[in-house]
C-alpha cells in the first residue's frame, strides 16, 4: 500500500503503539485553530499538508491532533478502520489495529 512508504510500522502490542492508540482514542482537538490562537505559518503548512494527505484516502477517518505543546503537535487518523497513522515531529508511524 502506498502509505507504507516512509512510515515506520509499529506492533500494536508495544508500549509506544499502545500510547499512540490511547492518545488517538482520547483526542479532543481536531483543528489546528482549536489549539493555537495564532499558529505559525510553519504549523499551518504542516497541518495543511497532512490534512490534504488524509483527504486522498476515501477510507480514512478521525483526523485529529492527539497531543500538542507550544512547539510541536502530532496528527493521527485511521485507514480502513484497521490501521492507525500517527505523525510526530520526527517520525511517521503506522499501526495495524487488528
Amino acid at each position: 500500500m502506498e502509505i507504507l512508504q516512509g512510515f515506520t510500522k509499529l506492533n500494536k502490542n508495544t508500549k509506544k503503539a499502545r500510547r499512540f492508540i490511547c492518545n488517538f482514542v482520547m483526542a479532543k482537538q481536531y483543528a489546528l485553530w482549536q489549539i493555537y490562537e495564532k499558529p505559525s505559518k510553519r504549523k499551518e503548512k504542516i497541518y495543511s499538508y497532512w490534512l490534504n494527505y488524509y483527504a486522498r484516502f476515501k477510507t480514512s477517518k478521525g483526523f485529529c491532533i492527539p497531543t500538542y505543546n507550544a512547539q510541536f503537535f502530532t496528527i493521527a487518523f485511521t485507514l480502513n478502520k484497521t490501521q492507525l497513522v500517527y505523525i510526530t515531529s520526527k517520525n511517521n508511524y503506522i499501526i495495524d489495529l487488528l
